[in-house]
């Protein structure tokens, strides 16, 4: 919604040009003088702006996210080892099938852990290549 003003009335209007500010004072052309700066701005500057200003937002939000995924995939590979110890130093005192059953089993949650953050940092990495290719499509097009 933008707010036009009159001479002697404030009334709104959609305006689709402000994706971020949905109010803003306009006035109207009527009282803008002829030569004025203020008739070449265009609203594509605007919209170019929150463009790029949401843009620099998401790329950080991407890497955080891939530090995040970093951080699982290491710590699963530390809890594999662990699990991995923990079998190489408990087998020898188990007798029967079941139990050591048991302890490799146990090994399937970090591997399976390390595999979930494996595919999200592709995935991210993915999202990011066609983010750009679709970006610089669009660009090319226009």
């Amino acid at each position: 919604m933008t707010f036009i003003r009159d001479v002697d009335t404030l009334y709104t209007c959609r305006s689709p040009y402000h994706l971020y500010r949905p109010y803003q004072l306009e006035i109207q052309r009527t009282t803008i003088p002829n030569n004025s700066a203020v008739l070449h701005r265009t609203p594509n500057l605007d919209i170019l702006s929150e463009i790029n200003r949401r843009s620099r937002r998401l790329e950080r939000i991407v890497s955080y996210q891939k530090i995040l995924t970093v951080i699982q995939m290491l710590l699963s590979l530390h809890l594999i080892i662990m699990e991995m110890t923990k079998i190489l130093l408990i087998r020898e005192h188990f007798n029967n099938w079941e139990q050591k059953f048991v302890l490799i089993c146990e090994m399937f949650q970090p591997i399976l852990f390390a595999t979930i953050a494996f595919i999200h940092f592709i995935a991210f990495c993915d999202q990011q290549k066609v983010s750009h290719k679709s970006l610089s499509h669009h660009l090319s097009q226009h």
